[in-house]
């Protein structure tokens, strides 16, 4: 259902603290980015086999779970930016 998401991050979260390990927060860095498009009316809700266009900076498809290609591509650099990150962390001489 809708909103689940939040939940279930927020089990995530707690588990991932306690075992102190690092967190990609993607939800949220998806959750801004919808901020800055103003949200679609259900009245654009395309019939199949329509899609509905993207406005410009929605970064993930408009009623739908999935994202655009470029929406893929920023969450993409942004995983890769973490586990740059851990990796640092890891091979730094303790």
């Amino acid at each position: 259902m809708a909103g689940d998401e939040k939940i279930y991050n927020q089990v995530a979260f707690e588990v991932m603290k306690e075992l102190d390990v690092p967190i990609d927060d993607l939800c949220a860095y998806v959750a801004e980015q919808q901020k800055k498009v103003p949200p679609r009316p259900l009245s654009e809700l395309p019939t199949p086999p329509q899609r509905t266009k993207l406005q410009p900076g929605e970064i993930q498809q408009p009623f739908n779970v999935h994202f655009s290609t470029e929406g893929y591509d920023q969450l993409a650099n942004l995983v890769v930016a973490s586990i740059a990150k851990a990796e640092k962390v890891l091979t730094a001489p303790h």
